[in-house]
């Protein structure tokens, strides 16, 4: 594969404006000139012409602007004429950016061509922005890492991870064994083993950081999305591990009773030895609700059984209440309904003043007690610790807070929005879900008007 330029800047095109893509900037990129300092470029099409006229007829991989906007403006019209071309991206984290702005830096793209990512991922021994620009705490840069892994796969994105330098994804040229997020870091400064996302490319690629049947507790969070941490009763999960359930992946049903099985595709998951209500059982993931039974505990111990076989044994920290909502896990924007039943979005935003609906989990024990497993009946069970919401920093009325009637684990929560005039464009703002004094850690996007 021909990989032309290795990140061409955008700072030298006549005309260019910085945190700006114009379609005159892609044709610069397409067909070439002369740059600001009087060089002359080559264009990606004559690039391409060459290596077609060598008789050369690999792949050839052409490169976005090195910065936060990647492909953004990029037309049909900029397109070299040649069928045997793909767009490489290096979504490293040199520029602040959010999914969105990935999203339509490249992600969007992708439905319409092939996209590369060729060089991506995480430089903690330079002392440069790819390193400063990530938050200090190991566990959210483990989130940020899973959540570009997810856009790759969203978007049918290919990628290459090859680098085989110690501290890169190996810890080191004895045993081979992958580096791993699991402690803080400066910077700049080399550590022994020096922290990587080795481990997080494996868990990723096979849901196993180490073999057949391991559970990791930072591969178990609320699976409505968010960081891996501390478990409530009730809360829905999601394990990722390999080869801990079937090969074809099984969704569960209810029995007469209305109640989840214990036992799904020759999976059983166990709290305190005790078996849990399975939602959904696959190769690389596994949904379960926390039983009930162990609120009031500050531990349980999980472990899971596939045909027969034990895993590992993992101690999860328990806590009254884990909230998060769920959302679109790329853009953030929350599953929500509108006073008028309709779903929220940007095209549907909600008026200051209405009732909006928004779904969650990890609520914690209800009022009545629920029955793990069971599905929620009429009259609804409410949530038994107190209830606060904010949207956009300003406090929402909590009409209701309780389970949602036919299903598991799933909380409702309707409330009414702050009062105002209608604002005269669309905007989405950050929701913020606090119950027993915990709150959502993932953030989460409401479209109001």
């Amino acid at each position: 594969m021909f990989s032309l330029f290795e990140e061409p800047s955008a700072r030298n095109v006549p005309g260019a404006t910085a945190g700006r893509r114009t379609p005159t900037d892609w044709q610069f990129w397409l067909n070439g000139g002369t740059l600001a300092g009087g060089q002359r470029a080559a264009g990606m099409q004559e690039i391409v012409d060459a290596i077609r006229a060598a008789g050369a007829p690999q792949i050839i991989s052409l490169p976005a602007f090195h910065d936060e906007l990647g492909f953004q403006m990029f037309a049909p019209a900029h397109r070299p004429r040649d069928p045997n071309v793909i767009y490489e991206v290096h979504p490293l984290f040199d520029f602040p950016h959010t999914q969105f702005d990935l999203d339509t830096a490249f992600g969007r793209m992708a439905q319409d061509v092939p996209v590369y990512a060729g060089v991506w991922g995480l430089t903690l021994t330079e002392n440069r922005p790819g390193c400063t620009n990530l938050p200090a705490d190991p566990a959210r840069v483990i989130d940020i890492l899973f959540n570009l892994l997810s856009l790759f796969d969203l978007r049918l994105v290919s990628w290459t991870a090859a680098s085989f330098e110690t501290g890169s994804l190996i810890s080191d040229a004895a045993d081979f064994g992958p580096t791993t997020l699991d402690r803080p870091w400066t910077c700049g400064v080399r550590l022994d083993p020096q922290p990587g996302m080795g481990q997080g490319v494996i868990i990723w690629l096979t849901g196993d950081p180490t073999g057949f049947g391991v559970l990791r507790a930072l591969a178990i969070g609320n699976a409505a999305g968010g960081p891996a941490g501390p478990v409530a009763p009730g809360e829905i999960l999601a394990i990722y591990a390999e080869q801990l359930g079937p090969e074809t992946p099984m969704l569960a049903t209810f029995d007469a009773s209305g109640r989840l099985p214990v036992s799904l595709g020759d999976t059983q998951i166990y709290f305190d030895g005790e078996a849990a209500p399975i939602f959904f059982s696959g190769a690389f993931q596994i949904n379960v609700q926390v039983p009930h039974f162990v609120a009031g505990a500050r531990a349980t111990t999980m472990q899971a059984v596939y045909r027969g076989l034990p895993s590992n044994a993992v101690t999860l920290d328990v806590v009254e209440a884990a909230p998060e909502l769920f959302a679109d896990p790329i853009l953030g924007a929350v599953a929500a309904l509108n006073e008028d039943g309709s779903r929220n979005s940007a095209t549907n935003p909600a008026r200051p003043g209405s009732v909006v609906v928004l779904f969650g989990t990890g609520g914690g024990l209800t009022v009545p007690r629920g029955v793990t497993g069971q599905a929620a009946s009429l009259p609804h069970p409410m949530l038994a610790l107190p209830v606060a919401v904010s949207v956009d920093g300003r406090p929402a009325e909590v009409l209701f807070a309780g389970e949602t009637p036919g299903f598991v684990g799933l909380f409702q929560l309707n409330v009414r929005l702050a009062a105002g005039e209608p604002g005269s464009f669309r905007r989405s703002v950050p929701v913020s879900v606090t119950i027993g004094g915990r709150q959502n850690r993932f953030r989460v996007l409401l479209w109001v008007q």
